[in-house]
């Protein structure tokens, strides 16, 4: 009795045990981020958009950081722009408070979160292998005084699967 509750015992450890050596999931193997075009100051600090990929997840993160801000004006939402083309040089955005921003990526779709939210995950299906993929992240500040609403915009982001 007691050998086979310890094989049953044996049985369910190993089941339920992870197989590290077979953690690779059915999409790219690899991303390669390189950014491009600049950033705009927003009370003297620039935002960034930096990505990471991890293959045994098949999961890409982007980080998207802001200003801090003074002044009556406050962070309203992040927003990372997902496009398939870049826009060299960039478009200009009208801005009061922060002249010279651009937006330097052809939007097909967008992603909103919190201002407190600064890490993003998406799943990268295996259909993305051989793909690029262009992101940029916009800061939105709206400010009391005036009651105007603001853009930062953040470098742009190139994402190559493989």
């Amino acid at each position: 009795m007691r050998h086979l509750l310890l094989s049953a015992s044996l049985t369910l450890a190993a089941t339920f045990t992870p197989n590290t050596a077979s953690a690779q999931c059915p999409g790219p193997n690899s991303a390669t981020f390189s950014p491009y075009g600049a950033t705009c100051a927003f009370f003297g600090q620039d935002s960034f958009l930096s990505g990471a990929y991890d293959a045994t997840t098949c999961t890409m993160t982007l980080t998207h950081t802001s200003s801090l801000v003074c002044c009556n004006t406050f962070l309203v939402t992040n927003v990372i722009l997902i496009g398939a083309q870049p826009i060299t040089p960039g478009l200009p955005i009208p801005g009061f408070l922060v002249p010279g921003c651009e937006v330097a990526v052809v939007p097909f779709s967008d992603f909103q979160s919190t201002p407190a939210q600064t890490l993003v995950e998406f799943p990268v299906p295996a259909s993305a292998i051989g793909l690029t993929l262009y992101f940029q992240g916009v800061n939105v500040y709206f400010t009391t005084i005036g009651f105007t609403n603001d853009f930062q915009t953040s470098n742009g982001l190139s994402a190559t699967f493989s």
